[in-house]
């Protein structure tokens, strides 16, 4: 049962990854795995403000198991993705960013599942300091990425539209 399911995994991976055809599908698969790491991110963020309001950080748990769930599966499709018209910079920049999501994720976002509420501030001070200094970090990361889809597409002849690049 278990090799079935684990069957299943790769060929859906395998089959997702050689979905993108054109540079321009490509290129919208990546940039929606970014729109939903936001979309994630978001959703986290507003559990951590109902959780710090009333110290229970436990629903925090399954959002960041969830989050962790996805750039796993995303990295492996980005990994099983073939090139197209010279893609691999815009790839590799993507892979670039769901390792450090992973990391920031594993690390700084789980540290608020310890908690609870006779945390004390200074604890929760230090964690929230260290997360938004990882946010600065992450910023990078995401520039790097849109500054490759801009090459991509210049390279291969389409426009990022307004307000979708990353």
């Amino acid at each position: 049962m278990k090799r079935s399911y684990l069957l299943l995994i790769v060929t859906l991976l395998t089959v997702s990854a050689i979905k993108a055809q054109t540079p321009v599908q490509l290129n919208d698969d990546l940039a929606g795995i970014t729109d939903s790491l936001f979309s994630k991110g978001q959703k986290w963020g507003l559990t951590f403000t109902d959780a710090y309001k009333d110290g229970n950080y436990s629903p925090l748990k399954p959002l960041t198991a969830g989050m962790l769930i996805f750039i796993n599966s995303k990295i492996a499709y980005v990994q099983n993705m073939k090139d197209i018209k010279n893609s691999k910079p815009l790839r590799m920049a993507m892979l670039d960013l769901l390792a450090f999501e992973k990391q920031m994720i594993s690390e700084d976002f789980r540290a608020f599942e310890l908690f609870d509420s006779t945390t004390t501030k200074e604890k929760l001070q230090a964690a929230l300091d260290q997360l938004t200094e990882k946010s600065k970090e992450e910023d990078a990361y995401v520039r790097k990425v849109a500054a490759a889809q801009q090459v991509y597409a210049a390279e291969n002849g389409f426009t990022i539209e307004p307000g979708k690049q990353e």
